[in-house]
């Protein structure tokens, strides 16, 4: 019995990695795109934000949990669950995506954790006996839930990484208004002075803003509004005042240069008070067993010795 599953299933899983790996039938890139690699001037252009990595993924598995996902929103919308904060939480890890398609991925994965036991059962996979039927639904719900913490971890990491961008572009918007340039070319001249996902989303809502008739400022407050990032709107609202009511922005700007580096420094001191934490456990694991063995397991080895002599 287990013969006849696993051995399709392994046919499958190397034909989808064949079909995936495999370069043949790519399209290659045309002369103009290799000629514009080469120039140091142009940025390289960056492929669009796919939800997975296999583009046959994107397309097979997408459009399904889409629907599912839309129908899950509208069920807890119903309920009267809140699920307008999943929008920014989505756009602050940068998940392209959005709710509906998270939502049908905490559905997969529910489904998936709930058949997952049973289908161990099938195959006689039992280490333990028989699994319980409470065991089931753990997994059900630790499926259905571990979307959820992979979007906290994404967001978490991407908010370090947009607060220190943010602090770079503060400093060099100072740099800017100190030399004499406008709000609007001192924005142009940040969004271009680095690279990084917060100068990326930066980048391109400038260029939106220019296209439709807004002003940089306004795109920035936009910006601080979709990611949900106090640190941006604090600098958004002294742009937007400076930009409308003709305040002076310069030693605003300075004054939050300088909390973003006293920031940065704050988080390189407790990340490095988290390391010498969890340095223990290596030592615990590693390093006190081959004491043990080295130094304590000779002498007690003397001494029974000495003990029974």
């Amino acid at each position: 019995m287990m013969q006849v599953v696993w051995w399709p299933l392994v046919a499958g899983i190397g034909l989808l990695v064949l079909l995936v790996a495999q370069p043949v039938g790519r399209p290659a890139p045309t002369l103009a795109q290799r000629l514009a690699r080469l120039r140091p001037d142009q940025r390289p252009a960056s492929l669009p934000p796919t939800s997975f990595a296999s583009p046959t993924l994107e397309r097979l598995l997408v459009p399904p949990l889409q629907a599912a996902g839309r129908r899950l929103l509208r069920a807890a919308e119903v309920c009267g669950l809140p699920t307008g904060r999943l929008a920014r939480r989505l756009a602050l890890a940068g998940e392209p995506g959005g709710p509906a398609l998270h939502a049908g991925e905490k559905l997969l994965g529910g489904l998936v954790g709930l058949g997952l036991l049973p289908l161990l059962t099938q195959l006689g996979i039992t280490p333990f006996g028989a699994w319980p039927a409470w065991t089931w639904l753990a997994t059900a719900i630790a499926g259905f839930v571990a979307p959820d913490l992979a979007l906290a971890h994404k967001a978490a990491r991407r908010r370090r990484e947009l607060l220190s961008g943010l602090g770079t572009a503060t400093e060099f918007l100072a740099l800017a208004v100190a030399a004499g340039c406008g709000l609007e070319q001192a924005l142009a001249e940040a969004a271009t002075a680095g690279h990084g996902p917060f100068f990326t989303d930066l980048a391109r809502r400038l260029a939106l803003a220019r296209l439709q008739g807004q002003s940089g400022v306004d795109a920035t407050a936009e910006l601080a509004a979709a990611v949900d990032l106090p640190e941006l709107a604090a600098l958004a609202g002294a742009l937007q005042a400076a930009s409308r009511q003709g305040t002076p922005v310069l030693q605003t700007l300075r004054a939050q240069a300088h909390a973003a580096r006293e920031r940065r420094r704050l988080g390189l001191l407790e990340a490095g008070e988290r390391a010498q934490v969890t340095m223990i456990v290596p030592v615990a694991i590693l390093i006190l067993p081959a004491f043990f063995l080295v130094i304590l397991w000779p002498a007690s080895v003397a001494l029974l010795r000495l003990s029974a002599g």
